[in-house]
């Protein structure tokens, strides 16, 4: 459950840049950024479903 939350958080960047390659400088840069935060927010909630579903579970 865990590292699945990490790909998937990992894999945003990268098909957000891929998306983004053909628009211009600031338009993909915030793309880029917008799917970063995704990542991060992706890596916390399967941080906290790790946590409660599995670790937390007594």
């Amino acid at each position: 459950m865990l590292g699945l939350f990490v790909l998937l958080g990992l894999a945003l960047p990268v098909v957000a840049a891929r998306w983004a390659l053909g628009r211009g400088g600031w338009a993909r840069a915030a793309w880029i950024l917008a799917a970063c935060l995704a990542m991060l927010g992706c890596w916390i909630a399967g941080l906290w479903i790790f946590g409660v579903y599995f670790v937390m579970v007594c």
